[in-house]
């Protein structure tokens, strides 16, 4: 998570001007790589955070781009795995 969300970062900040649309992928960069910088610590709060990004992340891809996307997919699979990492986080 920690290498997509900079690489999300770099391709806005490398692509000259953009609109309000085609810079989206910056903040979602910012909050990937914040997400998996706090999964690295394995608390609950970290968990708790990534289940709050994955469904916000769903609501919006399947409002903006459809059920039939790759995008609400990838969200889908990072809610269910929400599950197991609040089994194995330490306190």
């Amino acid at each position: 998570m920690l290498v997509i969300g900079f690489g999300l970062m770099l391709s806005v900040a490398l692509g000259g001007r953009l609109d309000s649309a085609a810079a989206m992928p910056l903040p979602v960069g910012f909050t990937t790589a914040a997400t998996g910088a706090m999964l690295l610590t394995r608390t609950p709060l970290a968990v708790f955070f990534l289940f709050i990004y994955t469904i916000a992340g769903l609501v919006l891809s399947i409002r903006e781009f459809g059920w039939l996307h790759f995008l609400p997919a990838v969200f889908v699979i990072l809610t269910l795995a929400c599950l197991p990492l609040a089994r194995r986080a330490k306190a």
